[in-house]
């Protein structure tokens, strides 16, 4: 077997066991792995941390579209010091929650080059996109 295909074996691998662990309440990342796992409290670290006393007192997920990721609609509602900030009441989550949406994005390195794209690229273009 040559090296790619052993390197694509191993990732595979990886990504599954992973996914194994999660469904089964053993281990999960850093990142809830769908928007109805999301909880105040995560998106209070996420999206509250550079305004003191800010926080996420609630969130609502709504309608969306899956494919090669899911993604939802997500209204959330802050305390009044983030509502005085002004934090996004209305946010777009994308998330791999099924193993093949994990075994797509992970193989082919997705979720790098997206990123790559909003950090690296979009600055540069004058289009209307999401920030990172």
């Amino acid at each position: 077997m040559n090296q790619a295909r052993v390197k694509l074996a191993r990732s595979a691998t990886g990504i599954a066991t992973f996914y194994a662990l999660e469904r089964l309440g053993l281990g999960s990342g850093p990142v809830p792995p769908s928007a109805e796992a999301l909880t105040p409290q995560w998106l209070t670290e996420a999206l509250c941390r550079d305004h003191p006393g800010a926080a996420v007192e609630r969130l609502i997920v709504g309608g969306g579209s899956d494919g090669t990721s899911a993604r939802r609609a997500l209204s959330v509602a802050y305390n009044a010091a983030g509502t005085a900030a002004g934090l996004p009441a209305k946010v777009y989550t994308k998330s791999s929650p099924g193993l093949m949406t994990r075994m797509f994005t992970g193989l082919t390195d997705l979720g790098i080059n997206e990123v790559g794209f909003y950090t690296r690229i979009r600055p540069l273009l004058s289009i209307e996109t999401p920030y990172a």
